[in-house]
């Protein structure tokens, strides 16, 4: 167990240190053009995100209406063929 927990660590280290090259050099990593459309990306990505998450209530009613209806029709349309 020890070694596995010396193991961890290292990981842990070994991704620390990368996240800090990686953030040090971003803007050679990402020109600014395209690091300004990401956040674009990431702006559009929270608000679509927020408006699934407030109306998924609707949506989860909306799909189980439907799916009663298309039951219902389906066990009317066997019922009327026997």
């Amino acid at each position: 167990t020890y070694a596995f927990i010396k193991s961890q660590k290292q990981i842990n280290n070994l991704f620390h240190k990368i996240t800090l090259f990686v953030q040090k050099r971003q803007e050679i990593f990402t020109p600014s053009p395209l690091h300004g459309l990401f956040r674009l990306f990431l702006k559009g990505d929270k608000k679509l995100n927020h408006g699934l998450q407030s109306s998924l209530d609707y949506i989860i009613s909306a799909f189980i209406i439907f799916t009663l209806l298309i039951t219902v029709l389906f066990g009317t349309i066997i019922l009327v063929i026997q």
